[in-house]
């Protein structure tokens, strides 16, 4: 076991002994002729052999007047930092109304007396000592010698008293305890700054609650009823004017405080400051709408772009004469329209990002009914998809294939017939998505050779599946059906 340790488990009585031996020995230095030389010697002989801190202070003053290596290594100071340190420097602020009636009856004790007092480090840590202390004459001047004792336990003198309000005022949230009426009986430092409480001595005056509520009284009693009432922590936000005149946001929780007897004593309030999570949330939420504007003019300008191809495609084919160029003209409007639905959806959406397949569905067919309906017979278009919203790389392909096939229903499914029936279903089903445009027309003119047609519908239609990553199946039965199938990527 190390020497240090050794003394520092060694009885009262034993400290005791050590400290009037000490001061012995120093009181009877200091009537002797104290040189310059002198001084020296004590020092090197005393001081430097000693494990136990010493200080030594001007009881007028309260300044450190001299120490010893052991004190600079356990305060972590050099000499000439210890040298003219107050009393006061060298323990926490917060303690300081208790220290100062232990040091000026220090002073007053005529034998040695013995206190368990913190003290502060150079770096802030705390460390505990059992402060032995005997008053001394140095010269005219009236002088306390601290021998210092690391102690083994926080001292009781200091479990209630210093303790809590170490740990309430090093909390960066704001701590306020109260009476069951809001009536505040302890706060923090964090606490006093955000409400601008500087007397403590007036604390009973300042009703937390009223605070909160200042602009409704109702409020409050409603809200102290229920807080009563309830068993778990409410929590809301609140703001608060600074000293600088800035508001803080915080984010407030009220807790029911008992006693080990489950009695009701008052309630425990905690303000933690949001202001800076507010502010970034403010500036995400501001840079989320600004991108949500620029990306609606984007879908708006595609629109309008889109539109213009249309306009020109349609002025264009004022000067063709062949019905079969005019034929692949307007069938090119009408894959350019499918495309501009969705950048229209989009722009008009409160979400930019996702495309509600139903609605889009549902106005992509009306178009094409319109387009290709033959006011002789009555052709209906069911819609039986869910409601499911999928994004830009999928919606515009999917418009794509059913711009295709329903017109291709609507131009070739029922030459021969009045009436018919058209039914589109897009479905999410375990993962993965289902498209399916069925007709109860005359059906495909070989279904077989489907795949290696060179139709430009049906060829487009190959091409967006397997963009889509997905699978297409044509096939007859009571009318013509095509399905895909791709995964929810």
């Amino acid at each position: 076991m190390h020497k240090e340790n050794t003394i520092i488990e060694l009885n009262e009585e034993l400290k005791t002994q050590i400290s009037k031996n000490i001061s012995s020995h120093l009181k009877s230095f200091f009537r002797q002729d104290t040189n310059l030389e002198s001084i020296l010697m004590i020092y090197q002989n005393l001081f430097e052999k000693l494990n136990q801190a010493i200080l030594i202070y001007d009881a007028a003053t309260k300044e450190v007047i001299l120490s010893n290596p052991a004190a600079s290594r356990t305060l972590e100071y050099t000499p000439d930092e210890l040298l003219g340190k107050k009393i006061f420097d060298l323990h926490p602020k917060l303690i300081l109304k208790y220290v100062e009636p232990i040091f000026n009856s220090m002073i007053e004790e005529k034998t040695n007396s013995a206190s368990s007092i913190p003290f502060l480090t150079k770096n802030n840590d705390l460390i505990y000592f059992d402060v032995y202390s005997s008053n001394m004459k140095l010269g005219s001047k009236h002088c306390l010698v601290f021998i210092l004792f690391k102690s083994s336990a926080i001292s009781k003198t200091f479990d209630d008293n210093l303790i809590y309000k170490l740990a309430l005022n090093s909390s960066s949230d704001a701590i306020i305890i109260t009476d069951n009426s809001g009536r505040i009986n302890i706060l923090n430092q964090k606490a006093k700054s955000l409400l601008r409480l500087n007397d403590e001595s007036h604390l009973e005056e300042n009703n937390a609650f009223s605070m909160i509520f200042s602009s409704n009284k109702d409020d409050k009693n409603n809200f102290i009823r229920k807080a009563i009432a309830s068993e778990k922590p409410k929590c809301f936000e609140w703001s608060v004017i600074s000293n600088e005149n800035q508001i803080i946001s915080l984010e407030v929780s009220i807790s029911l405080l008992r006693e080990l007897d489950s009695k009701k004593r008052g309630f425990i309030i905690i303000g933690r400051d949001i202001s800076d999570r507010k502010r970034g949330e403010d500036e995400i939420k501001k840079s989320l709408e600004d991108k949500d504007y620029l990306l609606k003019e984007i879908h708006h300008r595609v629109k309008n772009n889109l539109q213009v191809i249309h306009s020109i495609l349609s002025l264009q084919s004022r000067y063709v004469n062949s019905p079969e160029i005019i034929k692949v003209i307007e069938e090119s409007q009408d894959r350019i329209k499918s495309m501009s639905f969705i950048h229209e959806y989009l722009y008009q959406s409160n979400d930019i990002t996702k495309i509600n397949m139903n609605h889009y569905i549902e106005k992509l067919c009306e178009y094409l009914h319109l387009s290709y309906s033959d006011s002789d017979k009555n052709i209906r278009i069911k819609m039986n998809s869910q409601n499911l919203k999928v994004d830009l790389q999928t919606a515009t392909p999917c418009g794509l294939i059913i711009n295709e096939l329903v017109s291709n229903s609507l131009k070739h499914a029922f030459k021969d017939v009045k009436q018919g029936e058209i039914e589109i279903t897009f479905a999410l089903i375990q993962n993965e998505y289902t498209l399916i445009v069925k007709d109860n027309g005359k059906g495909f003119p070989d279904e077989n050779n489907m795949h290696s047609s060179n139709s430009l519908g049906i060829r487009l239609i190959k091409i967006l599946t397997e963009q889509l990553k997905g699978e297409v199946v044509f096939k007859n039965s009571r009318g013509a059906i095509c399905e895909i199938k791709f995964p929810n990527d």
